[in-house]
């Protein structure tokens, strides 16, 4: 896909109707000459999945490579809720190898692109996230004030994954407030 959006192979695909032969079916013609247009959401898609699967396979720092290109890549185009998206699963990556300060920038950054599209599940899921940060920093205020606000947007949304943030809040009274 990456050698597709090379400049030189953008300008042979535009040139598809002249370069196929007569009979070659319309399809695949018309397939060629959209292949410039769609083939960055394919390139975003499938680093997204590669991404995954190498922090699966423990691969983090080749994970957080591909993370990083993901969130410019949506940055340019302007889109707050792709961009929030990349952001919460890099956040998630640097959460699972303990880089907890990168973490938690990630997470803030996906709030603020999620607040400027109003996309509420979205802040609520990296509210949440940014809560169990905070926790594993030891700054429990914190934790409990984004804890509560993830439970107050998903309530918003009548969201059944309200429970979570829910889960957790009552772990973090129990476990390091004392309070339950």
């Amino acid at each position: 896909i990456d050698y597709l959006q090379k400049p030189t192979s953008i300008e042979i695909l535009a040139q598809a109707p002249k370069l196929f032969p007569q009979e070659t079916s319309s399809k695949i013609v018309a397939t060629a000459v959209r292949l410039p247009k769609i083939l960055p959401s394919f390139s975003l898609n499938y680093r997204k999945k590669l991404s995954q699967i190498k922090i699966k396979l423990g691969d983090i720092a080749g994970a957080l490579v591909l993370q990083n290109e993901i969130v410019l890549a949506y940055r340019q185009t302007k889109n707050t809720l792709k961009e929030g998206q990349a952001l919460m699963g890099l956040g998630k990556a640097h959460s699972r190898v303990g880089n907890l300060r990168e973490a938690e920038i990630a997470f803030q950054d996906c709030i603020s692109r999620a607040q400027q599209g109003k996309h509420t599940a979205l802040e609520a899921n990296c509210s949440s996230r940014l809560g169990s940060i905070y926790r594993d920093q030891f700054d429990y205020p914190k934790a409990k004030s984004h804890y509560t606000k993830a439970i107050n947007l998903y309530r918003e949304l009548e969201h059944p994954n309200e429970i979570y943030p829910t889960r957790y809040l009552g772990f973090l009274f129990e476990s390091s407030l004392n309070d339950y």
